[in-house]
């Protein structure tokens, strides 16, 4: 559970690294930008990616529970 939530973090944080550095490199000078105008808010949305991205790998990586075998006796 705690290896869970701590690859979570790491995708949330990872996102708004990307955010940040968005921002500074192709950031909206002019504040026309309704997403790249500020930086809490392009970070808040990259962050959020980041945890859909998530999301999305933990569900590939979830096995099929596998079923027990039933014995069948012989009458």
């Amino acid at each position: 559970m705690v290896k869970k939530i701590l690859r979570f973090l790491i995708f949330v944080a990872a996102g708004a690294a990307v955010g940040f550095a968005y921002y500074h490199l192709f950031g909206c000078a002019t504040g026309s930008c309704p997403i790249t105008a500020s930086l809490p808010r392009t970070m808040t949305y990259t962050a959020v990616i980041g945890a859909l991205f998530w999301a999305t790998l933990c569900t590939v990586d979830k096995k099929p529970a596998e079923q027990p075998r039933q014995q069948e006796e012989a009458e």
